[in-house]
């Protein structure tokens, strides 16, 4: 299933000839690499949020935007977590003050997630600014070919493209958010185009890029190549 914009993770990977370097990683290396990164967790945000139209919410006052809350949707709807609208500005308003919320702040509903009995089964992680995360535990993934495994340089940047033959096995909650979200999984085998940075400070490769497909099927976005242009 599609996820949602997060973070970019520095994946260590290690084997037993060592570590990735900037000039060279090793087949092994890179299985390792798509492996954990095709199998990220998923993190559900829990409590009382504000869902606005603005597409840089103030996350830590507990806004949200249209597509996080389309995805905390689809996990209610697979019954992971249960989903309170106590009040939708986009159905009406009860005065002024929901008319200068909706018109003048933005806001569309204020919302409540909290874990079903399903959910609760998974882990509830904390950050130290209080927010609280259901984690739900990603695909396990197991890569059947690199295709491809090569060095690009772009100026004093040291990058990496990665083209991978993979399968992909989702679990029944996974299946059931896509097929809410109305992107249901057609095949659990995929193929992949990713692009790695290196990170000199770290001594890490980060994914900066990627572009995702069913094995039968051609290429439709270009992120990758797009990421190098700019």
């Amino acid at each position: 299933m599609q996820r949602a914009a997060i973070p970019l993770l520095a994946l260590v990977v290690l084997a037993c000839n060592g570590r990735p370097t900037a000039d060279h990683m090793s087949d092994r290396q890179a299985k390792a690499l798509i492996e954990d990164w095709a199998s990220q967790p998923h993190s559900v945000r829990l409590g009382s949020m504000t869902v606005v139209r603005n597409e840089e919410p103030q996350w830590a006052k507990g806004e949200i935007n249209l597509f996080t809350f389309e995805l905390i949707e689809a996990w209610a709807k697979a019954g992971v977590v249960s989903l309170e609208v106590p009040k939708d500005l986009t159905q009406g308003f009860t005065g002024w003050n929901d008319w200068m919320a909706h018109w003048g702040s933005g806001i569309d509903k204020k919302i409540v997630v909290t874990p079903t009995e399903l959910g609760r089964k998974f882990e509830t992680v904390t950050t130290p600014a209080g927010i609280q995360f259901l984690r739900i535990p990603g695909p396990t993934c197991k890569v059947h070919r690199i295709v491809q495994n090569e060095g690009v340089k772009k100026g004093a940047d040291a990058y990496r493209v990665l083209l991978a033959t993979y399968e992909v096995m989702y679990s029944p909650e996974e299946l059931a958010a896509a097929a809410a979200r109305g992107t249901p999984e057609r095949s659990p085998e995929k193929k992949c185009r990713l692009l790695l940075r290196w990170d000199p400070f770290k001594e890490t490769w980060n994914v900066t890029g990627a572009d995702v497909v069913d094995a039968d099927r051609e290429f439709s976005t270009s992120d990758v190549f797009e990421s190098i242009l700019h």
